[in-house]
């Protein structure tokens, strides 16, 4: 409530991410109801909810339920056509429904959490393969 209440105070709009974490996604109802709860009690509220980081399964069920303004798929651990076969499925069915798509279309770097230092195993995706998607 906190959230709701400083941007209200602030007259400022603001973004719900959600990721598709361990407990986030597994407890989606009970966050749509506070998220809904929260809209009844400031209802001058302006704001989204985005998912975050979502595996194609999770971006369909975020994008059935209604209540998600936009979706970020993620299949960076696919093969680059993949990836883009997957992010092209869920833009189709997002669109549909009127929601925006992010899309990660491969990986910047690969970290390891030990010692935050690049992995040898690091799989960069090149510009031009990108430009390919746009």
């Amino acid at each position: 409530m906190g959230l709701f209440r400083g941007c209200i105070d602030s007259q400022a709009p603001f973004i719900i991410q959600i990721s598709r974490g361990r407990e986030s996604t597994r407890n989606k109802r009970m966050l749509e109801a506070i998220i809904r709860t929260s809209e009844q009690i400031f209802p001058d509220s302006i704001y989204a909810v985005h998912l975050d980081h979502g595996d194609e399964e999770t971006c369909y069920d975020c994008i059935n339920s209604g209540f998600y303004s936009s979706v970020m798929i993620d299949a960076s651990h696919e093969a680059f056509a993949k990836n883009v076969e997957i992010t092209h499925r869920v833009v189709k069915a997002a669109h549909a429904k009127g929601i925006s798509v992010e899309a990660e279309l491969g990986m910047l770097a690969v970290w390891k959490r030990t010692s935050m230092s690049m992995s040898h195993h690091a799989s960069l995706t090149k510009i031009p393969t990108k430009r390919r998607c746009l």
